[in-house]
């Protein structure tokens, strides 16, 4: 009967010292994700965009060339400024590109690239690559 009531015991202790250190592990895991810069991460899509379209890119500096790895994001949409470089990942490729230019029809996650970056993880006839991984450098 003793060793019932110690065992009770001990499980409702247990269970007080869990329930009081799950609020504390919660605030170290968020602080370690936004350490690494997990919060500078997300996903989105990818579209291409080529030739005159290329022309006096609003960050500045001469139009680049179809085969560079560039992209266009929306202005002011969070996710990306001129210069800044991006890590784009879909289906286990990777690439690594500027920002260079603005969007007007891109939304949160919208990378409009040259088509030599596109064509890094697809064919050109496909248009749109949804479920795109991206993390600011």
């Amino acid at each position: 009967m003793k060793f019932a009531a110690f065992l009770a015991a001990a499980a409702i202790a247990l269970a007080s010292v869990s329930a009081a250190e799950a609020p504390r592990a919660h605030l170290v895991k968020a602080r370690m994700a936004e350490e690494a810069g997990l919060e500078k991460r997300g996903s989105g899509k990818l579209t291409w965009y080529g030739g005159g379209m290329l022309s006096n890119p609003a960050c500045g500096g001469s139009a680049p060339g179809d085969d560079e790895l560039v992209v266009a994001v929306a202005q002011n949409g969070g996710y990306g400024s001129c210069n800044q470089r991006v890590e784009l990942h879909y289906q286990g490729k990777s690439v690594k590109a500027t920002i260079r230019d603005y969007c007007d029809g891109c939304a949160y996650g919208h990378f409009d690239a040259t088509k030599g970056l596109f064509s890094h993880f697809a064919n050109l006839d496909e248009g749109v690559l949804t479920g795109m991984k991206f993390k600011l450098l």
